[in-house]
């Protein structure tokens, strides 16, 4: 709804979405982005595991796991 609302700082970002009834991505344990090392940790079981960054503008906007189970 708001173009780089999520650039804001927290607190910023939280009270605007409550005002727009978007509780829900309101709270912190929502807002958490994973890293690569965090992604990574939920695959253990993976043995081959590959994780690519895909960017916009020179920004990291996804990250993409895959690889080859056990």
């Amino acid at each position: 709804m708001l173009p780089f609302l999520h650039w804001l700082p927290q607190h910023t970002h939280q009270t605007l979405l409550r005002a727009m009834g978007k509780d829900f991505w309101a709270r912190t344990e929502n807002l958490n982005l994973l890293t690569p090392a965090k992604l990574r940790a939920l695959f253990p079981q993976c043995r081959v595991l590959a994780i690519e960054s895909h960017r916009l503008l020179g920004w990291s906007s996804n990250l993409m796991a895959y690889g080859e189970a056990l």
